[in-house]
């Protein structure tokens, strides 16, 4: 009871700190923040990014083409209450809570002699300056962090109750259509957790959920495939 007070004191004061302020530090929209909100608010209305792609698996942007997840979440936000600074960065600032009781209940899964140290975790993120930096603007790679973290968990989830193992493939998947980073992290990450959970993985029980996460998985990510390779130029472009 005493550890439940103190992690619901811990993400108070995760909330306060990444929400104090929101809308004027950091004190404007720098311009990938005003790009997200743009496309978000187009996408919201016209369901077209700036260019007038209809529901674009990439938004080219200022041409760094941005992985789409951050600002389909936040095209409801834009939409409902306009396009400011608290609405372009709340799906962040949401992230960067969530990630503080995720840590918590993660370490939790492992097997744990010392019961201070989630707790301890979910202290030191909560307050951790890169982590309230970053949680603060519309930073895509801290929502990617906490798919990335939620994966992890649902990950550990399933060694015990294998249906979790698809939920924990859709949250790595939006993982990679958030940031770009992840398409080449995340299928490395889940090799080594593979090495590591191959015995309780290729268990009768788990094994059959694991062959329609892996089917569910590629299923998932055949648009981006097919998205890249059409996005590649031909070695005949480039004579």
């Amino acid at each position: 009871m005493k550890t439940k007070w103190l992690l619901i004191l811990i993400i108070i004061v995760a909330a306060v700190l990444r929400l104090y302020h929101l809308n004027s530090n950091p004190s404007s929209l720098n311009w990938d923040e005003a790009a997200i909100g743009w496309n978000a608010k187009t996408i919201f209305h016209t369901r077209r990014d700036e260019y007038g792609t209809r529901l674009p698996l990439s938004f080219k942007s200022f041409g760094d083409y941005k992985a789409p997840v951050y600002i389909y979440l936040t095209a409801p936000i834009v939409g409902l209450f306009g396009t400011n600074p608290i609405s372009v960065r709340l799906v962040s600032v949401l992230a960067g809570i969530a990630s503080v009781l995720l840590i918590y209940l993660l370490i939790m899964q492992l097997p744990i002699t010392d019961f201070r140290l989630p707790i301890t975790a979910s202290l030191l993120l909560a307050i951790s300056p890169w982590h309230v930096l970053l949680s603060r603007p519309a930073f895509e790679p801290n929502l990617a962090l906490f798919f990335i973290l939620l994966g992890t968990y649902l990950f550990l989830k399933s060694l015990v109750k294998p249906k979790y193992l698809i939920l924990s493939v859709l949250s790595f998947t939006l993982s990679i259509y958030t940031y770009q980073s992840p398409k080449i992290f995340v299928p490395v990450f889940l090799l080594g957790l593979a090495v590591i959970f191959r015995q309780q993985l290729f268990c009768l029980k788990v094994k059959n959920w694991l062959i329609v996460s892996v089917v569910l998985s590629l299923f998932l990510l055949t648009p981006l495939v097919s998205f890249i390779k059409k996005s590649t130029p031909s070695d005949s472009s480039l004579i």
